[in-house]
C-alpha cells in the first residue's frame, strides 16, 4: 500500500455518519474509552457492519483472518463539549501466541493512531511496555505494521511483537473500509474550524466579506501557479474556510426568498474549502489538491451566477 493510495482522514466520520447503516447511537457511560481521548467530554456509540468486499480486502492487507467481532465494529467517538468528534476509539482482538490479545485503539481525525492500549493477553503482559505501545502513535494507512520495517520489536519476543501491531493495522483498515471514498481518495470534512486562524476583521456586508475572501483567495491561487510558501497558502485556505461562516449573516443579495439554494451552496463550498485545506496540509500542491480547488472555483462560479453581485467582480480573479 502506498500513502498516495491510501491516503484517509478520520474527519470522514462526521460526514459519512448520518449516511451508513447504524445499529446502535447512544451515549457511553464506561470510562475505558477515555484512556485514548481524556479531554473528550462524551462518547457516542456507532456500530457499523463490514461489506463482503471490504472484509476480503482488508484480510488482504493484514494478512491475516478477521474475528467474527471485527464484522460490525464499535466506533466508540470521541467528541468534545461542542459536539465536535476529537477522534474514534475501536477495541479488537488479535490472536497471540498463547491465545486472544484484546486492545484498544485511538485514532485522531487525521487518521493517526493516538494511543494503543492492551487490556486482555493471553501471554506475559509484562512484556508490552510502554516504550513498546507508544512506538505506534502517529502511525498511519501508509504505514505497512511490520517487524523489522517500521516496527522494533520488544527484545526477544518477537512474535507477539508482530502480534500486537495487527491491533492498530486492523483499526486503520476497518476505519479507511467504512469511511473512505475509494474512487476519489479525498478527505471529507466538517466544515469551518472551531476558531478562526488569525483575529480577523468581521466584515459587516456580504461585499465587504467577498472582498476579503478574494484577497486570499488570491495567495492559494499563485501558491498553486508556483508553490513555494505552503504555509502562507495553506493559512489563506483556512482563512477562507473561516469567512465562510459569515455567509450565514446576510441573505441572497437578489433573491432573498431563495434562502434554502443559497445555504445550500453555502454548504457545499464549506466542505469542500475543508477538504482543499487538509489536502493541502499533507500533499501541498499536488494533482489532489488542484483538482479540489478547482471543485471550489466551479462553486463559487455558479453561486455567482445564481446569487450576483454587481460591485463586485469575481470573475477578474476567478481563473
Amino acid at each position: 500500500m502506498t500513502t498516495s493510495r491510501f491516503i484517509f482522514f478520520l474527519a470522514a466520520f462526521w460526514i459519512a455518519l448520518p449516511f451508513v447503516s447504524c445499529t446502535s447511537e447512544e451515549s457511553i457511560s464506561e470510562e475505558t474509552p477515555s484512556l485514548f481521548f481524556p479531554n473528550a467530554q462524551n462518547f457516542v456509540l456507532k456500530n457499523l457492519s463490514l461489506s463482503v468486499d471490504e472484509v476480503s480486502s482488508i484480510e488482504r492487507a493484514l494478512g491475516a483472518k478477521l474475528k467474527s467481532s471485527d464484522l460490525s465494529p464499535a466506533f466508540h467517538i470521541a467528541t468534545n463539549s461542542n459536539n465536535k468528534p476529537l477522534g474514534a476509539v475501536l477495541f479488537l482482538k488479535v490472536d497471540g501466541q498463547q491465545g486472544e490479545i484484546r486492545g484498544g485503539v485511538g485514532l485522531n481525525m487525521q487518521g493517526k493512531v493516538v494511543r494503543v492500549e492492551i487490556l486482555e493477553n493471553a501471554g506475559t503482559t509484562s512484556t508490552l511496555n510502554r516504550e513498546f505501545l507508544d512506538q505506534f502513535t502517529g502511525m498511519g494507512i501508509e504505514n505497512v505494521f511490520q517487524v523489522g520495517t517500521d516496527v522494533k520489536p520488544i527484545a526477544g519476543h518477537q512474535e507477539i511483537s508482530q502480534s500486537v501491531a495487527l491491533l492498530p493495522q486492523k483499526a486503520l483498515l476497518m476505519t479507511y473500509a467504512l469511511f473512505s471514498k475509494e474512487s476519489e481518495h479525498i478527505p471529507e470534512s466538517t466544515g469551518v474550524p472551531e476558531e478562526p486562524p488569525d483575529e480577523v476583521y468581521e466584515p459587516e456586508t456580504l461585499i465587504e466579506l467577498m472582498e476579503m475572501m478574494k484577497d486570499e483567495y488570491i495567495v492559494v491561487r499563485e501558491y498553486l501557479r508556483s508553490p513555494t510558501d505552503r504555509n502562507a497558502a495553506i493559512k489563506a485556505a483556512k482563512q477562507l474556510e473561516y469567512y465562510i461562516a459569515y455567509i450565514d449573516y446576510f441573505e441572497p443579495p437578489n433573491n432573498p426568498n431563495e434562502t434554502e439554494e443559497y445555504a445550500y451552496f453555502q454548504d457545499q463550498l464549506s466542505t469542500s474549502l475543508a477538504r482543499f485545506v487538509d489536502i493541502l496540509e499533507i500533499e501541498g500542491a499536488s494533482t489532489n489538491s488542484n483538482h479540489q480547488w478547482e471543485t471550489i472555483l466551479d462553486l463559487v462560479n455558479k453561486a455567482h451566477l445564481r446569487f450576483s453581485i454587481d460591485d463586485v467582480d469575481l470573475d477578474e480573479d476567478l481563473d
